[in-house]
C-alpha cells in the first residue's frame, strides 16, 4: 500500500504541467514590465538594454548601438519565456531577426540570452527590473560579467 501511495504522488507530482513555472515568470515579468542592462556579446561587443513586457511580447530598445524592435513570445517552458526579435528601427546596427530568451535570476533580475540562430548563444546580459535607484552602465556591465556564465564567447576574444 505503501508504495502505490509513492507510486501515485510520484506520477502527481510529474502530471504537473511543466509550463507552470514559466507562466508563474511570465506573470512576474508583465507586472514588473520594466527592466534595464548591459549585454555582451560573443565578440565582447556590449550594449545597453531597455525592456518594457507586456503580456505577450515587448518592446525591446538598445540605445547605446541606436535599435529597437518588438518581441512576440513564441513559447515558454520549464523556467524559460522565449521571444522572436523583429528590430525595426536601427535595422544597419542590429541583427533584423533573433530569439531571446528570459530566465529567472534572484532579487527579480533576469538572465538575457539573445540567439540569431539556437541554439547558438551570441550574447547574455542580467536585466534588472527599473527601480529609481538605477545602476550606471559600467555597474551593469560588471553585473553582467561577474553573474554570467562567459561559455559562448568566441575563442578568438577570450582572454
Amino acid at each position: 500500500m505503501k508504495r502505490l501511495i509513492i507510486l501515485i504522488l510520484t506520477w502527481g507530482y510529474l502530471a504537473i504541467p511543466q509550463g507552470a513555472f514559466a507562466g508563474e515568470l511570465l506573470r512576474q515579468v508583465v507586472e514588473q514590465s520594466r527592466y534595464y542592462g548591459v549585454g555582451w556579446q560573443n565578440d565582447g561587443n556590449h550594449w545597453s538594454i531597455e525592456l518594457l513586457v507586456q503580456k505577450n511580447g515587448a518592446q525591446i530598445a538598445y540605445p547605446s548601438i541606436g535599435c529597437a524592435g518588438i518581441w512576440t513570445q513564441t513559447g515558454q517552458s520549464g523556467r524559460q519565456i522565449e521571444y522572436l526579435e523583429e528590430i525595426q528601427d536601427g535595422l544597419s546596427d542590429c541583427v533584423a531577426l533573433g530569439t531571446v530568451r528570459l530566465e529567472p535570476l534572484s532579487n527579480g533580475a533576469l538572465l538575457y540570452t539573445w540567439m540569431e540562430t539556437p541554439p547558438t548563444v551570441a550574447a547574455r546580459a542580467v536585466l534588472l527590473p527599473l527601480t529609481e535607484d538605477r545602476k550606471p552602465y559600467m555597474s551593469l556591465l560588471k553585473l553582467t560579467l561577474n553573474e554570467v556564465s562567459l561559455d559562448y564567447m568566441l575563442p578568438e576574444f577570450i582572454r
